[in-house]
């Protein structure tokens, strides 16, 4: 009997043994290790390698896989989307178990030197790392190196946020990890791979090269370099055997004491440093695809090749984008930097800027305020990283962000310069994030927001006229060909059809929009001109039963009624009101109740107030009340009006003397009483706009580029300025969305 114990044993051993070395050749990308962070709402790829025709066991979550590896031991599946969990999964392949796995948002924060600078290094890093202690935020810093190839795995490990993994952890890629995770509440992975010194060309693919036009020139370093081409390995051979004679010299001259010299120039192909194009990416990117992320946060630093640098960084984007197989990957860049003198490369660099913007959902951080001019004090990442964050908010996670803070909304920010800038808005306590490009665009832009959430943008090309629509910050569509500026968006009561006011184009438009409330097509431009009056239309605004629309006419200097057609958009000029108090009629809004209108005269610094006849369209003029302190004196264009959402106040801005000024509102027979101007907090004030909940009013300030907060006393309409402004370029409108 103990002799069978023995031999079954024995048996059992050996039985185990060859179970397991068979399982043994079961390997996963470094990638995949304990801790990680898995991207949620997207499917889950997994791969490897095992031996030759292997079957594969995969479990994760309530997921399991089976599959074979082909005939070269390679292997791949995909797990189904999962949503978010903060709760630890274990992933097991086989043999192995991948532990404390979570289910979150990742990023990869790729760059050169200025994404490789450490956070303990940073602007405020020493005491973000003694109080670090996010288990919820994974870091994975790829291990340096290049390849000649692409390489199929690259040393890396993913660890905990906490104070020991943070200090040589990558700044910028931290603090925007860290702001995700205070905004979303859920599991962050970010994924570090930079490089000092590592060129943009280092990190683009050979396919990213292959693909266009203007950088063939690397084809030949990529592939004449390789041993696997013919050409390669003449040259290497040619290398090796003028070598090989060189060196007895070189020993013969040691020998003597004497320096060896002439020795055989490597040729550009053949080096083997993080100059030579494709080497950074085969080495630290490749190895990752096609790992899931949400997008990629990149940092370049400083620009060497300014003419190139819209051709090398559209080929980065594109040629990534390609190799994950996500068309529209966001990728989102910090503001690259010209430390030269030359004006005409910033010059270059700022137009290949705006091309880089063009290409689809890419955006930019501003960086230049926040150089040193010490190389050797503390670099502020932290701000810098904020404002990728917000990029990457408002882009990207804007709906969820609602849903986690409803306190929070977003101010969309035309400009009369660049495009059209976005910041978040706090309902609670009125705090107002750092304005970031939403879209570029050259020239003035005119937002307008729905209550559906679209977003619509007028503004010109040297065609005409251009309207936009956006939802959740993409194109839906665009209608060009349009009469010239448009300064003025409106949306009827029911929401079926925008309106524009065409101020240099003498015409409104109507556009028919679809059910998801984007533009549809054009209905109608309608010309109300007059041998005694030309038409210059500042603002269109449909009556409280849709049943017309009120122009203000800027250059005739009347109100036009006109027939509105709810069922198909179409309009019908209805005449003329006219008053001898009209001095350049700007700006107009109906009162909640429906009974009165207000007209803002720009040159006359004044508001004229009429009582609404619903049958017939009629206005009757009941005041006339000047919008500027009795002691101003100079020349002054007021800008624009708005009504306090309780009813019992009204605003409008004057850019004489950069104010705002306010009215008490009887909301019973529509009248005005003035009760004083206030600072707008910057000069020539234009757009306004005041929170929902009627406590904040936000001002933008056209020639000091900013905006300027204000609190509101609900007892009596008071607003005082608070907090600091926020910088943006040329501010011409706002909207709440």
């Amino acid at each position: 009997m103990p002799k069978k114990i023995t031999m079954m044993k024995i048996i059992t051993f050996f039985l185990t043994l060859f179970i397991f070395s068979t399982h043994a050749e079961v390997k996963l990308p470094e990638i995949f290790s304990n801790n990680m962070v898995i991207q949620r709402n997207k499917e889950i790829p997994i791969w490897g390698t095992a031996l030759p025709n292997e079957q594969i066991k995969l479990s994760f979550a309530t997921q399991e896989v089976v599959t074979t590896a082909d005939e070269y031991g390679c292997w791949s599946v995909k797990f189904k989307a999962l949503g978010a969990n903060s709760k630890a999964q274990v992933l097991t392949v086989n043999h192995l178990r991948i532990q404390n796995v979570l289910i979150g948002e990742v990023w990869l924060c790729a760059g050169m030197a200025s994404m490789d600078y450490p956070l303990r290094k940073s602007l405020k890093g020493a005491n973000e790392i003694k109080n670090a202690d996010k288990s919820l935020i994974r870091l994975a810093s790829i291990a340096k190196q290049q390849s000649p190839l692409p390489n199929k795995n690259v040393e890396v490990k993913w660890k905990t946020a906490d104070s020991e993994h943070i200090k040589e952890f990558s700044g910028l890629a931290y603090f925007f990890g860290k702001k995700l995770h205070q905004e979303l509440e859920v599991p962050i992975g970010i994924i570090q791979a930079s490089q000092g010194g590592a060129p943009m060309t280092s990190w683009i693919p050979a396919e990213g090269y292959r693909d266009s036009r203007q950088l063939q020139w690397a084809m030949k370093q990529i592939y004449d370099g390789r041993p696997s081409s013919e050409v390669g390995r003449k040259n290497w051979q040619k290398y090796l055997d003028d070598m090989k004679l060189w060196l007895p010299k070189a020993r013969a001259a040691l020998a003597k004491n004497q320096t060896p010299i002439d020795r055989p120039e490597i040729p550009s192909e053949l080096w083997i440093t993080n100059i030579v194009p494709t080497k950074m990416f085969n080495g630290m990117i490749h190895p990752l695809i096609p790992f899931s992320i949400r997008g990629v946060i990149w940092d370049q630093g400083n620009v060497r090749k300014p003419k190139e640098l819209f051709h090398l960084q559209k080929a980065l984007i594109t040629s990534w984008r390609q190799l994950w197989n996500e068309r529209e990957l966001p990728f989102y860049f910090v503001e690259p930097l010209v430390n030269t003198e030359p004006k005409h490369l910033k010059v270059e660099v700022q137009k290949a800027i705006k091309k880089c913007l063009s290409i689809k959902n890419t955006a930019m951080a501003i960086s230049a305020d926040l150089q040193t001019a010490n190389p050797q004090a503390p670099q502020n990442k932290r701000d810098l990283a904020l404002r990728l964050a917000d990029i990457a908010l408002q882009n990207d996670y804007q709906n969820e962000i609602k849903s986690i803070n409803p306190k929070l909304i977003q101010v969309v920010i035309g400009t009369g310069s660049e495009g059209v800038y976005s910041a978040r808005f706090n309902t609670e306590n009125g705090s107002l994030s750092k304005a970031t490009l939403l879209f570029q665009k050259p020239g003035t832009v005119l937002v307008k927001t729905s209550s559906r959430g679209l977003l619509y943008s007028a503004g010109n090309t040297k065609e005409g006229g251009i309207l936009k629509s956006f939802l959740e910050n993409k194109k839906t569509s665009e209608i060009r060909d349009l009469p010239k500026d448009p300064c003025y968006i409106a949306l009827d009561k029911s929401l079926k059809f925008a309106i524009t006011a065409n101020i240099h184009g003498s015409s409104i438009s109507s556009f028919l929009l679809k059910e998801d409330g984007s533009l549809d097509k054009l209905v109608q431009n309608l010309e109300i001109k007059t041998p005694q009056k030309g038409f210059a239309p500042h603002c269109v605004i449909p009556s409280p039963d849709n049943k017309y629309l009120f122009v203000a006419d800027i250059g005739g200097g009347r109100i036009c009624r006109v027939n509105f057609n709810e069922d198909d958009g179409t309009m019908i000029y209805d005449g003329d009101i006219s008053s001898n108090n009209f001095n350049g009629p700007r700006h107009m809004i109906f009162g909640p109740e429906g009974k009165f209108l207000y007209l803002l005269n720009q040159m006359g610094g004044a508001v004229t107030v009429f009582k609404y006849e619903s049958q017939d369209g009629h206005l009757q003029e009941i005041q006339h009340i000047s919008c500027l302190a009795k002691n101003f004196q100079g020349n002054n264009h007021s800008a624009e009006i708005a009504i306090h959402p309780s009813g019992d106040f009204l605003y409008c801005t004057n850019r004489g003397p950069d104010n705002i000024c306010l009215f008490k509102r009887d909301k019973g027979n529509g009248t005005l009483k003035f009760i004083e101007t206030v600072s707008s907090g910057g000069k020539t004030p234009v757009s306004f706009i005041i929170s929902p909940d009627g406590k904040y009013l936000l001002s933008c300030n056209i020639q000091s580029n900013n905006l300027s907060r204000f609190s509101i006393d609900l007892k009596n309409g008071i607003i005082t300025e608070f907090g600091e402004k926020i910088s943006v370029p040329s501010p011409v409108s706002l909207s709440f969305r």
